[in-house]
């Protein structure tokens, strides 16, 4: 029996596996950009009178 076949990857596998690695990345990458994005308006909103304003948002 021969196992050594089992025990190999397609490296159609792995090129997948990278490809979906960097989505991934990219997916989170653009979602921090987003949060950092909001959390930044909501401080300045925040930080004077406009404090109404950041509420209504």
């Amino acid at each position: 029996m021969d196992t050594t076949s089992d025990q190999t990857s397609n490296p159609n596998d792995s090129t997948r596996n990278m490809a979906s690695q960097k989505c991934r990345l990219r997916t989170y990458d653009s979602e921090r950009s987003a949060l950092k994005y909001w959390m930044n308006r909501l401080q300045r909103l925040c930080a004077g009178p406009a404090d109404m304003e950041a509420i209504r948002e």
